[in-house]
């Protein structure tokens, strides 16, 4: 279960879909154990309905999980997306303001770059540990 965050959004779909499918044949293979060795009185289908209902909540962690790090890579993406753009405004030169404004310009860009290395830095870190949490619990 290890996440990258360099993973594309694409990769990202393709081993949601790999962990699904193993989730799958792991819960067919419990129920048809547990079919086989409970037998088809009461106990077996109480058996056979709480294995179902404990596959069924984790199969619903999972994709709350997926859904989770969907988001979670669709805000990285757009957030990098942006920091790209406005990078480029800023750093597009105009010739008609004096040098003085220039290097006040200057000072300004690099105040405006250490908020986005902070602001993407703590986004990191809070991807970091929502990830982390999803996996501890999962």
């Amino acid at each position: 279960m290890s996440s990258s965050i360099n993973e594309t959004r694409d990769e990202i779909i393709s081993r949601h879909k790999k962990e699904l499918k193993v989730f799958d044949g792991e819960k067919r293979s419990a129920l048809k154990k547990v079919k086989g060795s409970a037998g088809k009185g009461k106990k077996g289908k109480e058996a056979l309905a709480v294995m179902e209902a404990d596959y069924g909540a984790k199969e619903v962690q999972m994709k709350q999980r997926h859904s989770t790090e969907l988001e979670l890579s669709q805000s990285v993406i757009s957030a990098e997306e942006n920091e790209e753009n406005s990078s480029l405004i800023i750093e597009a030169p105009t010739s008609q303001q004096p040098d003085l404004d220039q290097d006040s310009r200057k000072q300004t860009k690099s105040k405006a770059q250490r908020r986005k290395e902070k602001l993407r830095a703590s986004e990191l870190e809070r991807e970091r540990q929502v990830i982390s949490k999803l996996c501890v619990t999962f």
